[in-house]
């Protein structure tokens, strides 16, 4: 393996350690609950730099794309044919 695909496992295990880390904080009382708090902040900001499409503030982009079918008229008829033949064999069966 590469030496920048061993790199990228690498982050991703250990941003995956650190949000874990997040999840086994425990607080017992109130003093130690600010700063877990705290922990569990710098934690998740370290761990959205390490795997910001996982961890990040900001959703990852997705690339959407419109695709738009032309059907004829002729089409269209020929496609309303094949479903009503459906629907009556349907309602045969039934």
């Amino acid at each position: 393996m590469r030496f920048s695909g061993l790199f990228d496992r690498a982050r991703k295990r250990q941003a995956e350690l650190i949000a874990q880390s997040c999840l086994d904080l425990d607080p017992q009382d109130k003093d130690k609950a600010i700063a877990d708090r705290l922990r569990f902040d710098v934690r998740k900001w370290y761990a959205g730099k390490l795997l910001p499409a996982l961890y990040g503030d900001k959703p990852a982009e997705v690339n959407v794309a419109l695709v738009q079918a032309v059907i004829t008229p002729a089409q269209l008829e020929e496609l309303r044919g094949k479903l009503e033949e459906t629907r009556e064999a349907l309602r045969e069966k039934a």
